[in-house]
């Protein structure tokens, strides 16, 4: 009896209430039932207000995994700097032995430096394949191209065992055609080559710089192994 209405007027106030999307008196005030109706009295704001709370929540997120990348690649460039410096160390005057060190050629510390990656890198892939890139690089500044090339080959292995495939590994490919181009070895050459386009291609990478010196490269490649088609991979 106690739920009844007093009248037919508070019934036909709970009504209108009903229809209006406001609490009706016969249901009480409890949290979730008042929760409801205010959502359905209201459903636009509410939704606008659901839409920028979940824009804001992407935006802390979005700012937290910015946060987190730069703080791994800072560790990573840090670790890179380390070791390279370690390496110089080795030729400086605080060596045991500095008159060895003094004497020990850029083409011999770089030698210590891949060797050395190989070892002290081992569980840090991602620093020890952009080492391997920088070593690589110098290599190639001292006329040591075949040198450079056992390091593109070395990092090729890096990155495939670090990306499985991508533009990074595209790009190694590249790299290595290039180096075996300047020594002579034109069937590698043209394969680093082929092998560097089609990564870019199933990437879906078609702006990439790297991808002109691919070409470049099986273009003269193309003009000794098969010149016929030559003209038109360097056209492309």
């Amino acid at each position: 009896p106690a739920e009844r209405y007093a009248s037919a007027q508070a019934l036909a106030d709970d009504l209108r209430r009903y229809l209006e999307h406001r609490p009706v008196e016969a249901r009480g005030d409890s949290a979730g039932y008042l929760l409801a109706r205010f959502v359905r009295r209201h459903r636009a704001a509410v939704a606008a207000g659901a839409l920028v709370a979940a824009a804001v929540v992407a935006g802390v997120a979005g700012v937290a995994w910015q946060a987190r990348i730069a703080r791994e690649e800072g560790a990573r460039a840090k670790a890179v700097s380390n070791f390279m410096a370690d390496i110089f160390r080795a030729n400086s005057t605080d060596n045991s032995d500095p008159a060895k060190a003094r004497a020990t050629t850029a083409r011999e510390l770089l030698d210590i430096g891949r060797s050395r990656a190989a070892r002290d890198l081992a569980a840090n892939p991602e620093a020890h394949q952009q080492v391997l890139l920088l070593i690589g690089r110098l290599y190639y500044e001292l006329d040591l191209a075949a040198e450079g090339a056992k390091v593109d080959r070395e990092r090729i292995a890096v990155l495939r065992a670090l990306d499985g495939g991508g533009t990074r590994l595209a790009q190694a490919h590249a790299n290595l055609a290039g180096s075996l181009t300047t020594t002579g070895d034109i069937a590698g050459a043209a394969s680093a080559a082929a092998e560097a386009l089609a990564l870019f291609e199933a990437a879906g990478e078609a702006r990439d710089p790297a991808i002109g010196d691919a070409l470049a490269a099986l273009g003269n490649a193309q003009r000794y192994l098969e010149p016929a088609k030559a003209v038109d991979t360097l056209r492309r």
